[in-house]
């Protein structure tokens, strides 16, 4: 979520898409690992962040083109992100987040470097921590591809980041169109370079998160330019990224949700996105899943929550989309107990991963399915067609959750506040993953 300044020029943009590039031939995806990493931040509500990273991607999706920033970026105290390892310019190891809510590509100065700078600059804002940084056309590798020329943007004065390293924007090209810059017409983003570059066929990625009871696992994995149907348990379905605004902007859908037969969302457009933790409702939606569930919204943590002996009382939300049924068990319903301590809950008590928007619907943009839906489903973000595919999984129907009690489970670390530091100053870096590759 990037939000313009009123001081300084647009950045971000990358080099226009090449003409029909030579394609390399693709067989089978190989994809590599996603870890799944937890950290919170002087205890940030996982709700509040949430909130406001869904804020930011309306208002900046309703700028008119010729006055937007270059993409949403991630709400700061993230509680839990899934990150890659890239190596951009000749520095390895930079940890960045996985966010489908942009289009661009940033890395802190304390990792990166500025090389081949195009002298434009920008205050960039994460929620509330700040990024100001300068474009520069680097080299970056993430796995087995190589992209020659990318547009990245190097913090020169950055707080609230840490322990990660910038963001990997895999939103729509549409979210950069129209932006001008030195003459370019578009925006590029890694996957469109990739294509034009010829690295792969297809402008498609594929998703695949796992549901985790402790931090640090290998959960998740990443193709580019195919997919892996080895993923679905099920048919996979595709959807057209819908018409409605200011949700067509980004991987938007259109879908209503039901709960236990009480309708929570009539037909309405929403996005799916990796950048957001919870499953995001219009407020009048939420207030009817937290009545027919019979949840308390709790101070702590900002989530909605049951007494554990509750548990068997849930029913399935089920979100309609394309004419298809996507069902979401009570267990995918509840935050994971044994992590409720990095969450600042606690133990006794059952977390829902169901959040309010803080809007009431009929905006275009009434829902945001989050990385706790996506943990259920293998998502496809397929730009060569303006379509996305899901479909289930081994783990859609998966139970974490049944046991009446759990204690000492806790894997999550505790990042402090960072001060505002220049170029130079370093900051510890926790590594949270395991390097990512691309399909084959």
């Amino acid at each position: 979520m990037f939000n313009k300044s009123s001081l300084l020029f647009s950045l971000f943009l990358a080099l226009s898409a090449a003409s029909t590039p030579a394609v390399i031939a693709r067989t089978s995806p190989t994809p590599n690992t996603l870890t799944k990493s937890y950290h919170s931040t002087n205890g940030g509500s996982i709700a509040k962040a949430d909130q406001t990273r869904a804020t930011h991607l309306r208002k900046q999706a309703l700028k008119p083109t010729e006055k937007r920033a270059s993409g949403p970026a991630p709400a700061s105290n993230r509680v839990v992100l899934y990150t890659a390892n890239l190596t951009v310019g000749d520095v390895h190891n930079v940890t960045l987040l996985i966010d489908t809510g942009s289009s661009t590509t940033s890395c802190t100065g304390q990792k990166c470097t500025v090389r081949n700078p195009t002298g434009q600059s920008e205050l960039l804002v994460y929620g509330s921590a700040q990024f100001f940084g300068q474009e520069t056309v680097q080299n970056v590798e993430f796995g087995q591809y190589k992209v020659e020329n990318q547009s990245v943007a190097i913090g020169t004065l950055d707080h609230g980041l840490a322990p990660f390293d910038g963001i990997l924007g895999l939103g729509p090209t549409d979210l950069n169109e129209n932006t001008r810059l030195l003459n370019r017409s578009a925006v590029s983003t890694f996957v469109d370079n990739l294509v034009s570059e010829g690295r792969i066929e297809r402008n498609v990625v594929g998703i695949y998160y796992s549901p985790t009871v402790k931090g640090g696992e290998d959960n998740g994995q990443i193709t580019f330019g195919t997919i892996d149907r080895s993923k679905c348990s099920g048919e996979l379905k595709y959807v057209p990224i819908t018409d409605s605004s200011p949700a067509n902007e980004y991987w938007g859908i259109d879908a209503s949700a039901t709960y236990n037969n009480v309708p929570l969302l009539n037909s309405t457009a929403g996005i799916v996105d990796t950048g957001t933790s919870l499953v995001l409702l219009s407020t009048d939606a939420f207030n009817r899943y937290m009545e027919a569930t019979n949840a308390t919204k709790d101070e702590a943590t900002g989530l909605l929550s049951i007494p554990a002996s509750s548990y068997g009382q849930l029913h399935s939300l089920n979100f309609k989309i394309g004419g298809f049924t996507f069902e979401m068990t009570p267990d995918s319903q509840v935050w994971p107990r044994s992590l409720n301590e990095c969450i600042g809950g606690r133990n006794d008590t059952m977390y829902l991963i169901i959040g309010d928007m803080g809007t009431v619907g009929g905006t275009g943009l009434d829902f945001i399915l989050g990385y706790t839906f996506l943990e259920r489903f293998y998502s496809i973000y397929d730009m060569s067609q303006k379509q996305i595919g899901l479909c289930s999984t081994s783990n859609t129907f998966r139970v974490t959750n049944s046991r009446p009690s759990v204690e000492g489970f806790a894997f999550c670390s505790q990042t402090p506040a960072v001060p505002l530091v220049r170029v130079g100053t370093a900051l510890p870096v926790a590594s949270n993953t395991t390097a990512v590759s691309p399909s084959q």
